[in-house]
């Protein structure tokens, strides 16, 4: 049922913090796991095959490809992203203009 007023407000809540949790790992980094769980087909950070098994080996490339990934799962991740980029980086939103540190900051 694609309907969500068909859905109780418990397994809405469920999907809603499943769908947070994927969010969350993809920008954490923690794609891996995502893809040994069989929800994703390949690593947002590079193309499958290859000779390092299919991941970035610049650190900041894997992760520029992990974040635009995380923009490309809709509007809402998107409008995320900006928020944050917003209130930490600037206002720029193009993840390729900013060095690895500022990427990897945790911000509460």
């Amino acid at each position: 049922v694609n309907d969500p007023a068909k859905h109780e407000h418990a397994f809405l809540k469920g999907f809603l913090d499943f769908l947070g949790q994927q969010g969350s790992m993809v920008l954490s980094g923690n794609v891996m796991s995502m893809r040994n769980s069989g929800r994703i087909r390949r690593s947002a950070a590079g193309p499958a095959g290859g000779a390092n098994g299919g991941y970035a080996p610049d650190p900041k490339k894997a992760l520029v490809s992990r974040i635009k990934a995380f923009q490309r799962m809709g509007e809402d991740q998107k409008g995320l992203w900006g928020a944050y980029c917003d209130g930490h980086l600037g206002g720029i939103r193009d993840p390729i203009r900013h060095d690895l540190s500022a990427l990897q900051e945790q911000h509460p």
